[in-house]
């Protein structure tokens, strides 16, 4: 488990969606970002990959949550190619 700033968090689940956001639904893609941030943070409670403490500014991160496989590319070639891969 590792625990981050509430900021740092969401910045990965930023840089999360630039990285990988070709494999995202259109209804993902097209959110805005602050909408994504909230949606994708109380799925990920829901879920309990992750705990999140207001009173210390904080979110706990639970082993489960893990990364992309080296061999994901994301979405239909069509995507792809659109992401610029």
């Amino acid at each position: 488990m590792c625990t981050v700033n509430i900021v740092q968090f969401e910045e990965l689940i930023r840089s999360v969606k630039t990285e990988h956001g070709a494999g995202f639904s259109k209804k993902y893609r097209e959110m805005p970002e602050g909408e994504f941030i909230k949606t994708a943070t109380d799925e990920m409670e829901k879920w309990m990959f992750i705990k999140r403490d207001i009173e210390q500014n904080q979110i706990k991160i639970y082993p489960m949550v893990g990364k992309y496989p080296d061999s994901f590319e994301g979405g239909s070639a069509d995507e792809q190619q659109m992401a610029g891969k």
